[in-house]
């Protein structure tokens, strides 16, 4: 009846308790009444795949679905190089024609069998079979599909957002999965940023023509304003600042982009390492002129001062030009959005409907105030968790502290007490880490009896990722060495003896920088919120889906274990999970054992 109402709903509900496919059905089932489709909008990869396999079942049931999901243009593009142009790119070229010839977009639903479901394993054989690019495929056939599965920044980034969607929003019902995610993710769309390197680079590859005036006008603007401050980071208000600049360049780069276009087709300026820097530039300054136009006082212009290097030697006359290079990605000029409700609020307005899941949605007050929905038009809805408590047990550990500046004093004490719970649990383990850089720190220090060791790495490729979790899900008593808010810790289900135990060093609160502080400023000027919503909100949003990773099915039985003292704070505990009935413990070992001599064989 909600989704009647043109309701959106909050729905918070523990991991493992059905929330995809309840979620499908009620939406499918709505919106064959009233001739509405359906986007399932995800954060990664690993949970576009569960619900590819719930509407599997559901057609495998007699339910008749056209379903297409979406896969990021770099994970199935078929050209050795992602720049999808006709000059560039043979499976872009002629890719309409060949479209039409083959009659690809009728014949692709029923080419490979009988399902209506097109994954992207079936887009990439179609593609490849009829030389067309994948990803256009994959858009195309999305426009005839019922059901969508996609990444988030289909529907909420301005500059992605597909067509078919902001075409006819009234007539799409949303689920949005793992929905924690969207706001840090939504201000993310709303902080555009300008490179001086990137400029830099772009100008030296067309000085000399007159490509390189609007690139010399960005160049020396960015100097001048770096030059203002000797501080490594400072902002202004977004009204203290001329629109008119930005859309200067944005004309300016539109006068040329025809010639460009055509130039480009007889010569290049840049090498096939690094693409097209123009283009690069003249795409950055567009999307952060549109944003800069929508964006109000929650949106601040900063700037940030890297390292600059007198250039030796330059025959060029631009002064600043020949005075200065930067060394580094470092120095920008920069939105930084602090409160997504202005980009999220008008999106989610004009969808017919939506479902906004997660296991965490708490506070809900954090939500309904980050997702700019009014009251009038949200329906919350709570559901406890029906997982017997008694099989499983929750720790907090506090005789270690993992704070930046305690760790390498605790480091050897943290690996003793990972090294015990290891040595305890007769299973398959996880310990999570807040950082790649804290997980190379302890780990090699960790007296891991076990031969079985999986450990997450920096840039594991999909292929890499899936042959862990497959090797996890076997259940053959290894210990996961991951990340918090990786690939390892959300949206994966590890049910049965895949999963015995987690342990969670630390809490994952954002990193300390100058953009979290101006966010912390804002949320506590408009919501005296600003600690909580800045750091301690979306840092144990992460500690709660990695411990969500244990009890997945009423018969799973399992320890969530929390190291370190922050996590006995009453500030913290706060926004922890209601259901993790958290016992301290300043020895673990005789706590697992007796769990687990009371739950073996059960």
């Amino acid at each position: 009846p909600h989704l009647e109402d043109k309701k959106h709903v909050f729905l918070s509900a523990p991991t493992g308790s059905g929330k995809t496919a309840a979620s499908l059905y009620a939406a499918l089932k709505h919106a064959y009444e009233y001739n509405l489709r359906v986007f399932f909008a995800t954060a990664r990869t690993t949970q576009q795949l569960m619900a590819e396999e719930t509407v599997e079942r559901m057609a495998q049931k007699g339910i008749p679905i056209r379903a297409v999901s979406i896969r990021a243009k770099e994970k199935i593009c078929l050209h050795h190089e992602v720049r999808c142009l006709p000059d560039v790119c043979p499976y872009a070229a002629g890719y309409f024609d060949k479209l039409q010839r083959n009659n690809t977009l009728q014949s692709s639903w029923s080419m490979h069998d009988s399902r209506g479901d097109l994954w992207p394993d079936k887009i990439i054989r179609i593609a490849e079979e009829q030389y067309i690019c994948p990803h256009a495929l994959s858009l195309d056939l999305a426009s005839m599909a019922d059901v969508v599965i996609g990444d988030f920044n289909y529907l909420f980034d301005p500059s992605v957002r597909l067509s078919m969607v902001s075409a006819e929003p009234q007539k799409w019902m949303v689920i949005v999965d793992e929905a924690h995610n969207l706001p840090e993710r939504a201000m993310g769309y709303g902080s555009p940023r300008i490179s001086l390197r990137l400029v830099w680079r772009a100008l030296e590859g067309t000085r000399g023509t007159d490509f390189a005036q609007p690139l010399e006008e960005l160049y020396s603007y960015m100097l001048d304003q770096l030059s203002e401050s000797k501080e490594k980071e400072w902002s202004f208000e977004i009204a203290d600042v001329d629109s008119k600049i930005f859309q200067k360049w944005v004309t300016a780069f539109e006068s040329l982009a025809v010639r460009y276009a055509q130039v480009t087709q007889e010569r290049t300026f840049f090498s096939e390492d690094e693409g097209d820097l123009w283009t690069d530039v003249a795409r950055t300054i567009f999307r952060f002129s549109a944003i800069f136009s929508q964006a109000k006082d929650e949106t601040l212009v900063l700037y940030t001062k890297g390292y600059l290097d007198r250039k030796l030697k330059s025959s060029d006359q631009l002064a600043l030009f020949s005075r200065w290079k930067p060394k580094d990605e470092h120095t920008s000029l920069a939105l930084l959005n602090r409160d997504p409700s202005g980009i999220l609020g008008p999106v989610f307005k004009d969808f017919h409907s939506s479902i906004i899941m997660s296991a965490t949605l708490e506070p809900m007050e954090y939500y309904r105030n980050m997702f700019g929905i009014p009251q009038m038009h949200r329906i919350e809805v709570r559901t406890p968790s029906y997982f017997p408590q008694e099989h499983r047990a929750s720790f907090v550990i506090p005789s270690i502290s993992t704070a930046y500046r305690d760790r390498e004093r605790d480091r050897e004490k943290t690996a003793m007490i990972i090294g015990d719970i290891i040595s305890s649990t007769p299973g398959n383990i996880a310990v999570f880490f807040p950082s790649f850089a804290y997980l190379e720190q302890v780990v090699p220090l960790i007296d891991c009896t076990r031969e079985k060791v999986l450990q997450q790495k920096r840039g594991l490729s999909e292929r890499d990722r899936h042959e862990l979790l497959e090797t996890m899900k076997k259940g053959e008593g290894h210990t996961l060495f991951g990340v918090m808010g990786g690939i390892f810790s959300e949206g994966v289900d590890l049910p049965d003896k895949a999963l015995c135990c987690a342990v969670m060093v630390g809490p994952c609160l954002p990193q300390a920088n100058y953009a979290r502080r101006k966010i912390q400023e804002w949320n506590e000027k408009k919501y005296q919120k600003g600690f909580a919503y800045a750091w301690l909100v979306p840092g144990l949003a992460r500690v709660s889906q990695a411990a969500g990773r244990v009890i997945r099915t009423p018969t799973d039985k399992g320890t969530i274990i929390l190291l370190g003292k922050r996590f006995a704070s009453k500030n913290m505990k706060e926004f922890l999970p209601k259901e993790l009935i958290l016992q301290t413990t300043y020895n673990i070992k005789p706590e697992l054992q007796s769990f687990w001599k009371t739950h073996s064989g059960n």
